[in-house]
């Protein structure tokens, strides 16, 4: 009878320890904008123009400091290239060439908050990876032809947080592109696509 009861109650149980786990969580969501300086082979591919990236996310507070934030976000250059070099490969470009790299990713960053309460405010720190989606376009003379590769990304992440709303961050983030062709034509090619990002964001 005792071993029929407590089968019984173990899903029961296991049920309130479930409800009581997520209830602890607590879910946030915001926004970012960042100005990001190009490194490696992109600072080449757009002759050393910065950019711009916007951040849409979700920050689940797990307690005790411990925050798991998916995002996402869209990281985009566009700069006037001179040489570029892959693989042993130089590709010399017209001075007339506008050259356009858009990075959109999705991903996740684990972050701690030194304060143990991403809402009283103080320091953070991270790292996080995902998935991006990396475009690059080339435009001359009203002509445009583009090629995208999708490659894992990651980024590390230092930050300030405010108050419960407002916080500033610099993170750096690493992808590449890659491709067995180049515009239809058979090239081997890889670029570092790395960048060092300071921005500002708002939590709801």
């Amino acid at each position: 009878m005792k071993i029929r009861s407590m089968r019984s109650a173990l899903p029961l149980v296991l049920a309130l320890l479930a409800g009581s786990t997520l209830g602890a969580v607590e879910v946030s969501g915001g926004l970012q904008l960042s100005l990001a300086a190009p490194l490696g082979d992109l600072k080449d591919m757009v002759d050393s123009t910065s950019g711009a990236d916007l951040k849409g996310f979700a920050l689940l507070d797990l307690g005790a400091g411990h925050t798991i934030r998916p995002q996402a976000d869209f990281l985009y250059f566009s700069g006037k290239p001179g040489t570029v070099t892959s693989n042993g490969t130089i590709l010399n470009f017209n001075h007339q060439v506008t050259l356009d790299v858009g990075m959109a990713s999705l991903g996740v960053d684990y972050l701690y908050f030194l304060q143990g309460d991403p809402g009283r405010g103080g320091f953070y720190g991270g790292a996080g990876i995902g998935l991006s989606r990396n475009q690059i376009k080339l435009t001359y003379q009203g002509f445009s032809i583009d090629d995208t590769d999708t490659k894992p990304c990651c980024d590390l992440v230092v930050g300030y947080q405010f108050n419960e709303h407002w916080y500033a961050e610099a993170s750096y983030r690493y992808s590449k592109w890659a491709r067995k062709e180049f515009f239809l034509a058979p090239v081997d090619l890889s670029f570092t696509l790395p960048a060092f990002l300071v921005g500002a964001g708002y939590r709801f």
